[in-house]
């Protein structure tokens, strides 16, 4: 029980909590820490594995990786968690919610082609699957259009916004069709010899990157920073 850990926590004046960043369930505990006013730490699972191997520990079980951050906790310089606004913790929820009914319409849109594909289901079963997919579409929007409208109501969730959508196709495989400058980029990874996947996940990163600074020094998307795009060469006179 959440409660009562925090209760047996808070018994103790200056107790370290470390824990690993695991998804709702970590980020829940780690609120309801953090607002007991308990001196808290979370780590990045990447970062608390490499610890384990530095400790030599190769066994993965409940009491080596407890042990495992209770000695990051000890060794390490403390980090305390920096808790996200409730506006914050709204919007993730939006956004969970959207991924959760886009990944159903992708599932959907695949087991619509294969129905199609499939000439002895009945056309009640097809019309069934394009029904699904576009209640999910109406879903999506609504969800879309009114997590936008919560993100205009809050300014500290609408000015990182504004910023971002100064990117043209904040997504990666849009932003290298519709920006210049990072086209030009994955073009040259791609005359480099990179294979498409390699590109995708190089622009990402570099996208990343890119908004990280943005968001630290307020400023727009400046496509020359990430990439100057070469001059062509002048021809040479006959």
């Amino acid at each position: 029980d959440r409660t009562l850990l925090v209760r047996k926590l808070a018994q103790h004046p200056g107790v370290t909590v470390c824990l690993e960043a695991t998804g709702t369930y970590s980020m829940e505990l780690s609120i309801a820490l953090f607002d007991a006013g308990l001196r808290l730490m979370v780590v990045n699972p990447q970062a608390s594995h490499n610890f384990a191997k530095v400790l030599g520990k190769h066994s993965k079980t409940d009491q080596v990786d407890a042990d495992t951050l209770a000695q990051f906790a000890e060794r390490m310089p403390f980090k305390p968690w920096q808790r996200p606004s409730d506006a914050q913790l709204a919007l993730r929820a939006f956004a969970r919610r959207i991924r959760t009914l886009t990944d159903d319409r992708t599932a959907a849109k695949n087991q619509l082609h294969a129905t199609d594909f499939n000439q002895h289901a009945p056309k009640a079963v097809l019309k069934d699957v394009k029904q699904g997919i576009t209640q999910l579409d109406k879903r999506i929007a609504a969800l879309t259009h009114d997590a936008v409208a919560f993100i205009e109501t809050h300014k500290d969730l609408k000015a990182p916004y504004d910023l971002l959508i100064t990117v043209k196709g904040i997504a990666a495989s849009s932003a290298k069709t519709h920006d210049p400058h990072i086209k030009a980029y994955a073009q040259h990874l791609a005359v480099r010899g990179k294979t498409p996947m390699q590109v995708v996940c190089a622009v990402m990163r570099k996208l990343l990157h890119a908004i990280h600074g943005m968001l630290n020094t307020n400023a727009p998307f400046d496509g020359k920073r990430f990439y100057v795009i070469p001059e062509k060469s002048a021809p040479l006179p006959t």
